[in-house]
């Protein structure tokens, strides 16, 4: 296991690339559609894995034991934050969700929407936490003047990245992915 990665024989490969935030739309983004729910819970696929006792002690973790095929059950962190910005189709949804709440929470009762407002507290702590581990210092923000701007604006055109290639990531990942009847398998002990 190399320093900074949890978990043996990850694929961290750094890409460089330019993205123009001013007039490029991710699939990810814009108002619900069944194609953008799509490209989200693609990006869940492989969150379960398996990993070993061996990774769980240099982790200083422990986690729920996996009876067939054997390990523990986890995620990477990067789930975590994910999970805070838009949970696979099993969970429940946060602050994307939350932004569309007319639309993905329309029945929800007050309670369900104050518990739902406690939890999107959490993730955006969590994913602060998480930005000012890891931040981006391979691109600078830059600023122009606008025509009808009293201050600078920022110029969100064309920002080089160093971004981890993520298909490359989840690969090295794959063959520890639980499939999702081991899943649907796993019975809490504590409840029998």
């Amino acid at each position: 296991m190399g320093s900074t990665s949890a978990i043996a024989n990850l694929s961290v490969i750094h890409d460089m690339s330019t993205t123009n935030l001013q007039t490029t739309r991710s699939r990810y983004s814009g108002p619900p559609h069944p194609d953008i729910d799509r490209a989200w819970d693609d990006l869940f696929r492989l969150q379960n894995i398996r990993v070993t006792g061996e990774e769980f002690d240099f982790n200083q973790r422990t986690s729920v034991e996996l009876l067939e095929g054997g390990g523990y059950m986890a995620w990477l962190g990067i789930f975590h934050e994910l999970h805070c910005v838009v949970s696979s189709p099993s969970e429940m949804k946060i602050l994307r969700q939350w932004k569309y709440k007319e639309h993905y929470f329309k029945d929800n009762s007050e309670g369900e929407n104050r518990l739902l407002e406690s939890h999107t507290d959490h993730c955006l702590d969590r994913i602060r936490s998480s930005l000012m581990c890891h931040p981006d210092v391979s691109s600078l923000v830059t600023f122009y003047w606008g025509p009808d701007a009293p201050q600078p604006v920022v110029n969100a055109t064309k920002t080089m990245h160093s971004c981890v290639n993520w298909d490359g990531l989840m690969e090295s990942t794959r063959y520890r992915a639980l499939p999702s009847q081991e899943l649907k398998e796993l019975k809490n002990p504590l409840l029998q």
